[in-house]
């Protein structure tokens, strides 16, 4: 185990009182985060237990009480606290997203960054969070994108399916927060979830989702959409007769392509005046 620990808090001048969460913190304060996707368990809660134990006896701390512990993490296992571990005694709510109670006689407080309220003290815990403040969050940043315009762009890559949906929701396009539909979709192309390639769709047709996702897929889902000769109508007009028949044919194949097209070419008359 490293003899390291994620941060060390340590308020010099508490001018003012500091806004919740951060009203919890100790005069010394042992913070240990657990990243997005990370359940904090038994194991989280003996290893910040043994920080404490250390740095205690390195800075000849004599009174646990004089030394607080914060975990900090979007999911907490139910073995957080056991009797013969690390036994957390006391724990109650202490407000939202926040319990506290005794470990081993540290006072110790356990954040749920994914349950605590969005707010301009909390946007630095909660903007990495997977939770249910996650559509608070999204909102929160673009119904305030002027004073925290340099938050909107990593919203895309940690939040994008929600930005999503609040942009649908809202019925604005990503241009309007000050984000390149470019660079959105760059980002958004990696996600599996069908709904956010259904959204961007909604948001922006179907004609500058075949020029920014992947083409085959798109060609893959017009297809299915519209059937194979409309669809080759609406490639043609949207792509250029050559990107169209070069895409199609990877995707219905050769021979059925030339049937495509034999279809959509005039009749030759039977007659021959």
């Amino acid at each position: 185990m490293p003899l390291r620990i994620d941060f060390l808090i340590i308020p010099r001048y508490p001018v003012v009182e500091l806004p919740y969460p951060f009203c919890h913190l100790g005069q010394r304060t042992l913070a240990s985060y657990k990243g997005p996707g990370d359940t904090a368990g038994q194991k989280s809660g003996v290893q910040l237990l043994t920080y404490a134990l250390l740095y205690q006896q390195q800075e000849e701390i004599w009174q646990r009480k004089d030394l607080t512990l914060w975990l900090l993490a979007n999911e907490f296992g139910d073995d957080i606290s056991l009797p013969g571990g690390a036994n957390i005694k006391n724990m109650q709510e202490i407000g939202v997203g926040v319990r506290g109670g005794i470990l081993d006689d540290f006072p110790v407080f356990l954040i749920d960054l994914g349950a605590l309220p969005v707010n301009i003290a909390t946007l630095p815990l909660v903007m990495a969070a997977k939770g249910k403040n996650e559509q608070a969050l999204v909102e929160f940043l673009l119904d305030n994108q002027a004073e925290y315009a340099s938050y909107i762009g990593y919203l895309i890559e940690l939040h994008g399916a929600m930005l999503m949906e609040v942009l649908m929701m809202r019925q604005m396009t990503a241009e309007e927060i000050g984000l390149d539909m470019e660079t959105v979709i760059r980002f958004l192309k990696f996600y599996s979830d069908d709904k956010v390639k259904e959204g961007l769709r909604k948001l922006y047709g179907d004609e500058k989702i075949i020029q920014w996702i992947d083409e085959e897929r798109a060609l893959k889902e017009l297809t299915r959409k519209m059937g194979e000769e409309r669809a080759m109508k609406e490639l043609t007009r949207m792509m250029g007769e050559e990107r169209a028949v070069k895409g199609l044919m990877r995707t219905v194949g050769e021979e059925r392509l030339r049937q495509i097209v034999e279809q959509l070419l005039p009749k030759k008359s039977d007659n021959n005046d």
